[in-house]
C-alpha cells in the first residue's frame, strides 16, 4: 500500500463513526464513582468528568477522565479543584477547560476555575458578576457566555454575562433572557443561542432563540417540546440540538427529541434505557454519550455511562472519501525538520477544530489541540514528541485539522 492510499485509509478509520447508525444505547465501562449533576467535556482523546453529587449526598471536588482509545475510566491521574460543587458548568475553550458556577449543600457559587489538560493544572479566574447553578453556557462572538440559572431555588436570574479573556474579567452583556429559566435544555450553533423548557417558576416546554444583532441579540420563539421538561442532558452535533431525559410533571423520563436547526422542528426519537435526569451529554463525532445522572424516586445517582451513534454527518465519497475544497489550510516549517517543526493552521471560521499528528501507518501520535478555536492564523510548535511525551523514531508524519465540515493534511518529514 504507497503512502497516500494508506493516509486515505488512515482518514477513513478517523470518520468511520460518521457513518454508523446505530440502533440503541451501547453500555461502557462505569464510572468509579456515581455522579449526578456533574459537568462533563471533550478535549483530546478524552471525556472529562467534574465533580457531581455521589451517594449519601456526598459533593465532590475530583475528576475522572474516560480514555476513548481504550474505553476505561481514570480517577487519578487529573488533579482534583478546589471547591467541591455540581450543577456547574464545564466548556472547552482554547486548548483550557473552564469549570463554572455550581453549588454545594450550603451555597451557590460565582468562582471560576480553569483547567490546562496539557499542563494538569488548575487556576483560578475572575469570578462571575452573580452566583449561579442550573445555568446555560455557549460560545457567542468567540467568547464563553453564562445565561440564566438560579442563584436559590425562588430567585432565577434573567442577567449574561461573558467572559473577557484579555482583561479576565466578566462582563455584563448588553441584552438579557426574555423570560428567566433554570435547568434548560440548550446549545449554540453558528452564533445562534437556542434554549428549551427548564424551570421558570414551574416546568415549561417552550421554545426560543437568540440571533445577533447590531445592538445585542434578539429572542424570538420556536416550536415547544412535547412534554414540559427540565434537568436533563443538551448535545449538538451540527445543526440538530438533542435533548435527552431530564424531569417533567411525571417524574423522570427516558424521552430524547431532536431540534432540526435547519428546518426549524423537533422530533421525538428512540428514548434513553431507562430514565434518567442530571446527566451529562458530550457529543464525540456523531456518538453522544451520556454519563451519569440520578434515577428513581429517591434521585440515586448512578456511575452508568453508554453511548448512541446518531444521524451520519453528509460527507461525499470519492475512493472511499472526499476531502471538501475550503479555506482551511495547514502547513509547516522547516520540513524535513530535526528538533522540532513550527505548524500553522489558518481557520476559516470560529468553531471546534481537532489538531492531530498520525504516523505513516495511521497511527495516533499526538493530540496537539481539541477546543473552540477562533477564526484567523494559528501557530503551534511540535517537539517531535508522542501523547506519552516520548521522542517520535525517524520517518514520515501527518499533520491533520478537522472539524465538522471540513479536513485538510501536511506531509512532513522527521530526520536526526
Amino acid at each position: 500500500m504507497n503512502n497516500k492510499r494508506r493516509f486515505i485509509f488512515t482518514i477513513v478509520l478517523i470518520l468511520i463513526p460518521l457513518f454508523i447508525q446505530a440502533q440503541g444505547w451501547t453500555s461502557v465501562h462505569m464510572m468509579h464513582m456515581p455522579r449526578g449533576g456533574a459537568s462533563a467535556v471533550k478535549w483530546g482523546n478524552y471525556i472529562y468528568v467534574f465533580g457531581g453529587k455521589t451517594k449519601n449526598n456526598r459533593v465532590l471536588n475530583s475528576v475522572e477522565r474516560f480514555d476513548l482509545s481504550t474505553g476505561f475510566w481514570d480517577k487519578k491521574t487529573v488533579r482534583s479543584f478546589d471547591k467541591a460543587r455540581y450543577d456547574a458548568a464545564a466548556v472547552a475553550f482554547e486548548n483550557k477547560i473552564y469549570l463554572i458556577g455550581g453549588k454545594d449543600e450550603a451555597e451557590v457559587f460565582d468562582d471560576v476555575q480553569i483547567y490546562d489538560p496539557v499542563q494538569n493544572t488548575w487556576t483560578e479566574a475572575h469570578d462571575l458578576h452573580k452566583e449561579r447553578e442550573g445555568f446555560a453556557i455557549a460560545i457567542l462572538d468567540s467568547h464563553i457566555y453564562v445565561l440564566g440559572g438560579r442563584k436559590e431555588q425562588s430567585s432565577l436570574i434573567k442577567d449574561i454575562e461573558w467572559y473577557n479573556e484579555e482583561d479576565d474579567k466578566w462582563e455584563e452583556a448588553n441584552w438579557e433572557m426574555n423570560n428567566r429559566r433554570a435547568d434548560l435544555f440548550s446549545a449554540a450553533y453558528d452564533n445562534h443561542f437556542y434554549m428549551f423548557g427548564g424551570y421558570y417558576y414551574g416546568l415549561t416546554k417552550s421554545s426560543y432563540s437568540a440571533t445577533q444583532a447590531q445592538w445585542g441579540y434578539y429572542w424570538q420563539s420556536g416550536p415547544d417540546l412535547s412534554v414540559s421538561r427540565m434537568y436533563g442532558a443538551s448535545v449538538r452535533i451540527d445543526d440538530k440540538i438533542y435533548m435527552l431525559g431530564g424531569e417533567t410533571t411525571g417524574g423522570k423520563t427516558d424521552m430524547v427529541e431532536v431540534f432540526d436547526i435547519s428546518d426549524n422542528e423537533i422530533s421525538t426519537l428512540t428514548g434513553l434505557d431507562n430514565p434518567r435526569s442530571g446527566m451529562a451529554g458530550v457529543a464525540v463525532g456523531d456518538t453522544i454519550y451520556i454519563i451519569g445522572g440520578f434515577e428513581g424516586n429517591s434521585d440515586t445517582p448512578v456511575s452508568k455511562v453508554a453511548y448512541k451513534v446518531y444521524s451520519p454527518t453528509s460527507i461525499g465519497t470519492s475512493h472511499g472519501l472526499s476531502i471538501p475544497d475550503s479555506r482551511l489550510l495547514v502547513s509547516g516549517y522547516p520540513n524535513p525538520f530535526n528538533g522540532s517543526v513550527s505548524l500553522r493552521a489558518l481557520i476559516p471560521r470560529s468553531g471546534l477544530y481537532k489538531m492531530e499528528i498520525f504516523d505513516i501507518n495511521g497511527k495516533l501520535v499526538k493530540t496537539i489541540s481539541d477546543t473552540y478555536i477562533r477564526a484567523g492564523s494559528h501557530r503551534f510548535i511540535w517537539n517531535a514528541s508522542n501523547n506519552n511525551l516520548n521522542l517520535i523514531s525517524t520517518g514520515v508524519y501527518f499533520f491533520v485539522v478537522r472539524s465538522s465540515r471540513e479536513i485538510q493534511k501536511f506531509k512532513m518529514v522527521y530526520v536526526k
